[in-house]
C-alpha cells in the first residue's frame, strides 16, 4: 500500500564542507563543475537509477536558472558567509502502485506549488529503487534554493523556513499538508482506493504502534543475513501490532454477534406478536390413475414430523413470552408495560390516573395450554394417518411381487467319468428311489452325486435361516398400524 513521507531535511551548510553543486550532481546523476572550489563532480554512472530530473523556476527568472550548473554555481556565489546555508532538500516517498509517468507528474505538480509559494528554484530528481533493496522504494529528491529568484537573479533569503521557533515549524507543516493533498489527489486520479495521511496513528485514532526507522546501515546488515538491534525492535513492534489487530477483529466479531442476537430477538418478538400461520396439511392423495407408493407416504410422514417440531418450538417461545410478561407485571403492578424492539420490556412512568394492569396468570396459562394441546392433537392425527398409509402401501407392494420358485439342482459330471463312459448309445438316466441300484456302476455314481447335491442345498438353506434368526437387522418387519 502507499505510504506517506515528506521529510524536510536540514539545509546544506558550507561550514560542514557541503556543496550545493555536488549535491545537485549526485541527485541528478550528472557531471557539474564547481567554479568556487574548481572541482568537477561526475556521477553519471548513477544514471540508470534516475527516472527523471528537471528544474522548475519562477516565470520571471533569468534563462540561466534552467541550467543546473549555472543555477547552483550562482547559488553558491550569492552566499558570502563561511557558515551560509546553500540549499534545502525535501525527500518524498512515491506510491509504487503508479507507473513512472504518473509519479513524475505528481512530483512536478508538487514542485510547482513550492515554486509558487516561496518563489525559489526547485531541482527535482525522481529515483528508482536500488537493485538490491526494496523494489517498492520509489522516491524523489527536491533541492530548493535558499534565496528567491527574480528577473535580476537571487534576492532575499527564505527566512520563514529557517526560524526554529517562529514560522519555521508552521511552514514545514504546511509543506507536509500540501504533499498529502497532492498525493491523495493523484491516487484518486489513477483510480486507486488507498489514501495517505500526514497525521500520526494516535492522531488518527489507530491502535497501532509506530515502527522505528531501521536505517541504511541496519538494512545492509539485514540483507547480508546478520542480526541488528534495530531490526529486532521492528520485529517486536510488528508482532505487537499483529496481536492488536487480532484483538480488534475479535472485538468486532463480538459486536457483530451482539447485533445479530438483537435482530433475532426482535424477529422472535414480532413473530410472537403476530398470529401463528396455519400450516396446510400435506396432500396424501396420489395422482389420478396411479397407486400410492411407500416413498410418497414416508415423505408425508417426514413433513408432519417437521411440522410437529416447529410447533413445539413455537409453543416453548409462547410460554417463555407469557412467563416474562407475568414476571414483569408482578414486579411493577402499578405501571404500564411496553415491549421493546429486542423483546425486552421497558418500564414507562405511569400517569397519576393510570389504573394498574391486572393479569390473571392461571387463566392465561390454561388458555395457552388448551390451544397448544389442540394443535398437537391435530398434528398427531396426521402422523397416525401417514403411518397407516405407509403400512397399507407396503402390504400392497409385497402382494404385487411374484413368488420366486426354487431352482432344480443341476447334475454335473466329472471329466474322468465322461472319458470312462461308453461312446455308443445314449447316457444312462439317474435312477429313482431311496436305495441305489446294484446292477449298474455308472447309475450308482450318478445317484450318489444327486444325493450329495441335495444334502448340500438343504444345509445351505438351514444355515441361512439360522443367520436371519440371530441377526434381526436382516429381517424386514412389517410396520404395525397405530
Amino acid at each position: 500500500m502507499a505510504v506517506y513521507r515528506c521529510s524536510v531535511q536540514k539545509p546544506l551548510n558550507r561550514a560542514k564542507g557541503q556543496s550545493a553543486v555536488a549535491a545537485a550532481a549526485y541527485r541528478a546523476a550528472a557531471r557539474l563543475h564547481n567554479k568556487l572550489a574548481d572541482k568537477r563532480h561526475d556521477y553519471r554512472r548513477r544514471a540508470p537509477g534516475v527516472a527523471h530530473s528537471a528544474i522548475l523556476a519562477p516565470d520571471d527568472a533569468p534563462e540561466w536558472a534552467r541550467d543546473r550548473a549555472a543555477l547552483w554555481n550562482e547559488a553558491e556565489a550569492a552566499e558570502v558567509k563561511r557558515n551560509a546555508n546553500l540549499a534545502r532538500e525535501v525527500l518524498l516517498s512515491l506510491p509504487h502502485e503508479m507507473d513512472d509517468a504518473q509519479r513524475i507528474h505528481l512530483v512536478e505538480a508538487f514542485s510547482r506549488k513550492l515554486v509558487q509559494r516561496y518563489g525559489v528554484a526547485v531541482d527535482m530528481s525522481v529515483h528508482r529503487p536500488d537493485r538490491g533493496g526494496d523494489q517498492r522504494n520509489h522516491h524523489a529528491h527536491l533541492l530548493m534554493t535558499t534565496r528567491r529568484l527574480g528577473k535580476d537573479g537571487f534576492t532575499e533569503k527564505t527566512r520563514e523556513l529557517d526560524e526554529p521557533k517562529g514560522r519555521g515549524p508552521a511552514e514545514i507543516e504546511a509543506i507536509r499538508e500540501l504533499w498529502e493533498k497532492e498525493q491523495n489527489r493523484a491516487l484518486e486520479r489513477c483510480g486507486l482506493e488507498v489514501r495517505v495521511s500526514r497525521l500520526s496513528n494516535q492522531a488518527q485514532g489507530l491502535e497501532r504502534e509506530p515502527e522505528p526507522k531501521i536505517g541504511e546501515a541496519a538494512n545492509a546488515l539485514y540483507r547480508r543475513g546478520e542480526t541488528s538491534e534495530k531490526v529486532e525492535k521492528v520485529k517486536e513492534v510488528r508482532q505487537r501490532n499483529s496481536m492488536r489487530e487480532n484483538m480488534a477483529r475479535q472485538r468486532q466479531g463480538r459486536l457483530g454477534n451482539a447485533k445479530r442476537q438483537d435482530v433475532a430477538k426482535a424477529l422472535r418478538a414480532a413473530a410472537l406478536a403476530a398470529p401463528a400461520p396455519e400450516r396446510p396439511a400435506p396432500d396424501s392423495t396420489p395422482p389420478a390413475g396411479q397407486e400410492p407408493r411407500v416413498s410418497t407416504w414416508r415423505q408425508h410422514y417426514r413433513e408432519a414430523e417437521r411440522a410437529k417440531q416447529q410447533l413445539e418450538k413455537l409453543h416453548r417461545q409462547q410460554r417463555q413470552a407469557l412467563a416474562e410478561q407475568q414476571r414483569a407485571a408482578e414486579f411493577q403492578p402499578g405501571k404500564r408495560l411496553q415491549t421493546g424492539t429486542a423483546g425486552r420490556f421497558t418500564r414507562l412512568a405511569a400517569a397519576p390516573q393510570a389504573e394498574p394492569v391486572k393479569v390473571d396468570r392461571k387463566a392465561a396459562l390454561v388458555a395457552l395450554e388448551k390451544q397448544q394441546a389442540a394443535e398437537r392433537k391435530a398434528l398427531e392425527a396426521q402422523q397416525r394417518k401417514a403411518r397407516r398409509q405407509i403400512a397399507e402401501a407396503m402390504e400392497k407392494e409385497r402382494a404385487a411381487q411374484p413368488v420366486r420358485q426354487p431352482e432344480a439342482p443341476s447334475l454335473q459330471v466329472r471329466s474322468d467319468e465322461v472319458r470312462q463312459a461308453p461312446l455308443p448309445g445314449p447316457p444312462p438316466s439317474p435312477p429313482t428311489g431311496d436305495k441305489p441300484p446294484s446292477n449298474d456302476l455308472q447309475a450308482m455314481r450318478a445317484w450318489e452325486r444327486q444325493r450329495q447335491q441335495e444334502l448340500r442345498r438343504q444345509r445351505e438353506a438351514r444355515e441361512a435361516m439360522q443367520d436371519n434368526q440371530h441377526d434381526p437387522g436382516r429381517v424386514r418387519k412389517r410396520p404395525e398400524p397405530s
